[in-house]
């Protein structure tokens, strides 16, 4: 089976073997007729029909569908804006951030290591220590830490998802497509 590809225009781009371990052939075809895949899409051809290559006029989008291919362009970027907030942090370590936070307020709130187990453990296997003045240190700079960046982390995080509704605002208002082709994320 062959899966023909084309741009925006209509134009053939690609011709794709489908379970083929995904092999391209060349284009045009007519200047690679001994090529050993176009040999076989003939063949196939032969079988099952002549593919339709031919260039095909591209039927402009409505409004409506501009819109929604629109948005949908805003929420990709603004899901990979997000990505880039936590990319170098395996997923293991983003699912313990919540509970460091928690245990990081409890233990400023409270200055008992026992208030904050997890982050004790980080801060033996920091610091290497056995001394509990040591250990208290590097907790109370690791809890700092921790506040800190998930307060960077929250804030930069709203300020994409305010951006997002902004701009799906500004799509849904848009009254033509010229209109709409303005709205970029910048």
């Amino acid at each position: 089976m062959y899966q023909v590809f084309r741009n925006s225009l209509g134009v053939v781009d690609a011709i794709n073997k489908v379970g083929g371990g995904g092999e391209s052939l060349p284009l045009p075809l007519n200047e690679y007729e001994d090529a050993p895949l176009v040999m076989e899409l003939r063949a196939w051809e032969a079988e099952n029909g002549v593919l339709d290559l031919s260039d095909r006029p591209v039927e402009p989008l409505t409004l409506d569908q501009a819109k929604a291919q629109k948005k949908q362009e805003i929420v990709a970027i603004a899901s990979a804006k997000q990505e880039e907030l936590v990319a170098g942090f395996a997923p293991p370590e983003q699912a313990s951030w919540a509970r460091k936070v928690a245990e990081a307020k409890a233990f400023l709130a409270s200055g008992l290591i026992e208030d904050a187990p997890m982050l004790r453990v980080e801060a033996i296997a920091m610091s290497k220590a056995t001394n509990n003045t040591v250990i208290f240190q590097y907790q109370y700079g690791l809890a700092k830490k921790i506040l800190s960046k998930s307060e960077d982390m929250y804030l930069g995080s709203a300020a994409l998802a305010g951006k997002r509704t902004l701009l799906s605002v500004q799509i849904e208002t848009a009254k033509t497509i010229d209109e709409l082709n303005l709205i970029v994320w910048s």
